[in-house]
């Protein structure tokens, strides 16, 4: 019988902000979707509002410890798009 393997890609997720000790079910802060781009580079899309200073902080050294290299984000002005991105490394 032949065996075989699985891998899993991450694709999208939703990524929220707690005040420190939240947890999945409590109420958060800041949350948005996240697209993976690769294992490394995620995406945020539809953000709920922009991030404090301190939030940006610990969310990115999070990421980090999660593996996530690279942040891009998208700004919409006055109509034109532009991309934004963040280096963990």
């Amino acid at each position: 019988m032949e065996e075989w393997s699985i891998e899993i890609e991450p694709l999208a997720g939703i990524l929220r902000v707690f005040k420190h000790g939240g947890t999945y079910g409590d109420d958060y802060e800041w949350a948005a979707a996240i697209r993976y781009i690769s294992p490394t580079e995620i995406e945020f899309v539809g953000a709920t509002k922009p991030l404090l200073p301190s939030m940006w902080r610990d969310g990115c050294k999070q990421l980090k410890e999660l593996g996530i290299k690279k942040i891009k984000f998208k700004r919409i002005k006055n109509g034109v798009e532009t991309d934004h991105y963040i280096d963990l490394t």
